[in-house]
């Protein structure tokens, strides 16, 4: 993000109205599922992830992993630790749960806060809207990637054709077993656009817009892996589905005085 356009989201923060969306959005949907919590943290960010983890319901499980050193206030839910790749890290934390454990599955970074809703918030409408897959919206501070991850006004959430891999994302128990374990032995990018194809087998993508993120960190502010080339990687995806524009679309938007969700 450029600093024109942080400046330029930052303006559009002031202006805007409030929202009565996310109370809406609690009102209707009611209580969170079931659901597991895997986040791959670093020491630093500690507080962070102490948020995160509250913002929770409060039976959910936790498998953390610190990359470094294990932060005292996160011991307890602590189950490995070392440098690593996210991939393979999560599917670590994926293969401690108990084998009888069927809820839903919550992907996690560490650097982002909830700045409307919560992660209880974003269950209970991933699981109320019947979402395979889903991740809160961006809020207009976040470093976001893409615009169509934007969050929008008086919104509940949209169907599209993309849920991104981080810094959270949401996999319902009827589709874990097409997504996890994680098919890759990096970071994620790419498999994003691969479950784009889960929708053909009827998967419902979605975007919670009642439940906003700021992500704190551009991911080009991380020099453990090489971005030009997943970039790169990235761009013979979009071409091979008509190019950026048509790879990511919004499909239906479920607006708050609405009794279900449109179909398109």
């Amino acid at each position: 993000m450029t600093n024109l356009e942080a400046e330029w989201w930052r303006a559009m923060a002031a202006l805007e109205p409030w929202d009565p969306t996310p109370l809406l959005a609690r009102w209707r949907f009611g209580k969170s599922p079931t659901a597991a919590g895997l986040l791959v943290y670093r020491h630093r960010n500690a507080a962070l992830v102490a948020g995160i983890r509250a913002s929770g319901p409060p039976d959910m499980v936790w498998r953390l992993w610190a990359l470094d050193e294990i932060h005292p206030e996160l011991e307890t839910w602590t189950v490995g630790q070392g440098p690593g790749r996210r991939s393979p890290l999560l599917n670590k934390l994926y293969a401690s749960l108990p084998a009888t454990f069927d809820g839903h599955v919550v992907l996690s970074d560490d650097d982002y806060v909830f700045t409307r809703g919560e992660l209880a918030n974003l269950l209970a409408v991933a699981a109320g809207a019947d979402l395979g897959l889903a991740q809160p919206a961006h809020d207009r501070l976040s470093q976001w990637s893409h615009w169509l991850t934007a969050g929008r006004r008086l919104s509940l959430l949209r169907l599209t054709t993309f849920v991104e891999i981080g810094p959270v994302v949401v996999v319902s128990p009827s589709w874990r077993h097409r997504v996890l374990p994680l098919a890759d032995d990096g970071m994620g990018w790419g498999l994003d656009l691969r479950w784009q194809s889960l929708r053909q087998e009827g998967c419902r993508l979605g975007i919670v817009d009642s439940c906003l993120i700021r992500h704190l960190h551009p991911v080009e502010g991380n020099a453990s892996y090489d971005v030009v080339a997943l970039r790169d990687e990235m761009e013979e995806f979009y071409e091979a589905r008509g190019g950026y524009l048509n790879a990511l679309q919004t499909l239906a938007t479920w607006r708050p005085w609405q009794r279900r969700l449109p179909q398109r």
